[in-house]
C-alpha cells in the first residue's frame, strides 16, 4: 500500500506489485523479501488552470510564484510541486497582508484510466490590508521618538518583514530588555467588516453584565473597543487596516559590570563599568569605565 502511495505523488496510478520471498538454506526461515514493481503508464497533466483574484492578482510576488511553477499542460503529474505551490501562496498572504485570502477552489481530478490529469487551483486573495494605529504600551521613551523609528507609515501596504525590522531597531537602542511588535489581525479583520456597519459593534451585554460604576451600580457600555477602532476607520476610507500593538519593557537604568584579569606587563588588572542605557524619556545614555 505504500508503495501505491508513494507512485501516485510521481504520476503512477496503476502500478503492478509483485512481493515474493526468498528462504534460507532450511526453507523454513525468510531471508528477504523482494518486491518487483512495474510502475506502468504514467498520468499526464490535461488541463493546468492556476488563477489569481483579488488584489495578489496584480502582485508580482505572486505572479513569480505561480510562473515559477515547475508544472506544465502535458508533462508527467507531480504531486509535490502543486502543494508546494499551494503553501507557498499562503505564506505570501500572511506575510503580504492578504488576512482575507481563501482557496475557493483547489482540487487535482486524476483519471487514471485515460492517464490524465486536470489540475485546478484558485486564490482568492481578497483586499490587501494597510499598517493601521501604532499602539504603544510600557515605554519610558518618548512615543515621539519612537514614532520615527517606524519604518512604515499609516496606510501603506502591510508587510510582515517591517513589523520584524522595527522590532530590530528597537532592540538595538538598548533601552528596552522586553520588546513585542504584534499586528493586530482579528481586529484587523472585523474593522474591514465593521467600515460598512459600524454601529454593528455596539456592547449589547446585558445590564447585570456590565462593569460596575463608583456608586457599585451596573454602567452600561455604549460601544466596545472594536466598535470605537471602526469609527476611526470609517474616517479613512480604502483598504482595511491592521493596527500594531508595542509592548515594551523597559531595561535596567543602572547597569554595572566588574571584570578582573591579569597581564604579563602590568600584573592584575580590574574593569568597572557602569552603563546608563536611557537617563530621560529623550533615550540619551551615558557609560562609565574605570581601568585599575
Amino acid at each position: 500500500r505504500r508503495s501505491r502511495e508513494a507512485l501516485k505523488a510521481y504520476g503512477y496510478y496503476e502500478p503492478t506489485i509483485d512481493v515474493s520471498l526468498k528462504t534460507g538454506d532450511d526453507a523454513q526461515a525468510v531471508e528477504r523479501a523482494v518486491v518487483t514493481i512495474d510502475p506502468g503508464p504514467r498520468v499526464m497533466i490535461e488541463t493546468l488552470d492556476i488563477q489569481l483574484t483579488g488584489d495578489a492578482s496584480d502582485d508580482r510576488y505572486f505572479l513569480d510564484a505561480i510562473d515559477a511553477m515547475p508544472l506544465e499542460e502535458g508533462e508527467p503529474l507531480l504531486h509535490a510541486p502543486y502543494e508546494d505551490l499551494r503553501s507557498q501562496l499562503s505564506t505570501l498572504a500572511a506575510e503580504r497582508g492578504y488576512f482575507d485570502a481563501a482557496f475557493p477552489r483547489h482540487r487535482i481530478e486524476v483519471r487514471p484510466w485515460q492517464q490524465s490529469a486536470r489540475i485546478y487551483l484558485t486564490l482568492d486573495s481578497g483586499e490587501r490590508y494597510r499598517f493601521g494605529r501604532v499602539s504603544y504600551s510600557g515605554s519610558q521613551i518618548d512615543v515621539a521618538k519612537l514614532r520615527n523609528m517606524l519604518p512604515f507609515d499609516a496606510g501603506d501596504p502591510y508587510l510582515a518583514g517591517q513589523l520584524a525590522e522595527y522590532n530590530q531597531r528597537l532592540g538595538q537602542t538598548g533601552w528596552f530588555r522586553g520588546i513585542s511588535v504584534r499586528p493586530r489581525i482579528e481586529s484587523g479583520a472585523s474593522l474591514a467588516q465593521a467600515q460598512l456597519n459600524w454601529w454593528q459593534a455596539v456592547d449589547r451585554r446585558p445590564l447585570d453584565a456590565a462593569p460596575a460604576g463608583p456608586s457599585g451600580q451596573a454602567q452600561p457600555v455604549l460601544l466596545s473597543a472594536s466598535a470605537l477602532d471602526a469609527t476611526r476607520n470609517v474616517a479613512t476610507p480604502g483598504p482595511p487596516r491592521v493596527p500594531v500593538d508595542v509592548s515594551l519593557i523597559p531595561a535596567d537604568r543602572h547597569q554595572f559590570e566588574v571584570g578582573i584579569g591579569y597581564a604579563t606587563d602590568v600584573g592584575p588588572r580590574t574593569q568597572f563599568s557602569w552603563d546608563q542605557p536611557w537617563l530621560n524619556a529623550d533615550g540619551d545614555s551615558l557609560y562609565h569605565e574605570l581601568y585599575l
